[in-house]
């Protein structure tokens, strides 16, 4: 057992501890939690956290930078047991400096095993935003477009050094997602 204050990640059983966070990532994570919390604002029956841990299964427990999650009772898939959230929230953000290779490898592979809607990755010293969206399909795991097949969605963006701004809706690139 972890003191509270530490921030370490289980992901796929293994413990992996967190660098240092510096004023960059402070500051990218301000800016989402702000975009996240206006949404909260607007849109009644949701809620926006910062730095959660999120239990998805037994090995796989994270403190994602950012979350927006949609209430139990209007139909999200995350809930609240003891001091913790569990289950999948609708949208997750992350800030990336060291943790890129993470946060687009094993915990995208959780990320998607578990069916969170979307996942974004802001990649600071890439300036780059990788935008990720389940989607829900019929009977057939294997189509990637056109078809009723599960699909996730890979939206390229960049970032500016205003904060986020979109690069070009046409570069939209379907990825197969691969059940558990």
């Amino acid at each position: 057992q972890l003191p509270e204050e530490t921030r370490a990640e289980l992901i796929e059983g293994i413990v992996f501890m967190s660098s240092p966070l510096g004023i960059e990532h402070a500051r990218a994570t301000k800016v989402l939690l702000h975009w996240l919390t206006a949404y909260e604002a607007a849109t009644p029956g949701t809620e926006a956290l910062n730095s959660p841990t999120l239990i998805l299964d037994p090995d796989n427990e994270f403190q994602p930078d950012c979350l927006l999650r949609l209430a139990t009772e209007r139909g999200g898939r995350s809930w609240i047991e003891g001091n913790y959230l569990h289950g999948a929230p609708d949208l997750i953000a992350e800030v990336s400096f060291t943790s890129v290779a993470l946060d687009l490898g094993d915990k995208l592979k959780v990320y998607r095993r578990h069916r969170v809607q979307e996942y974004l990755v802001w990649q600071l010293q890439e300036q780059r935003l990788d935008w990720f969206e389940w989607q829900e399909g019929g009977q057939n795991p294997s189509a990637i477009k056109g078809g009723n097949g599960d699909q996730i969605k890979e939206r390229e963006e960049h970032v500016d050094d205003d904060g986020i701004k979109r690069h070009d809706g046409d570069r939209t690139q379907h990825h197969r997602c691969k059940q558990a």
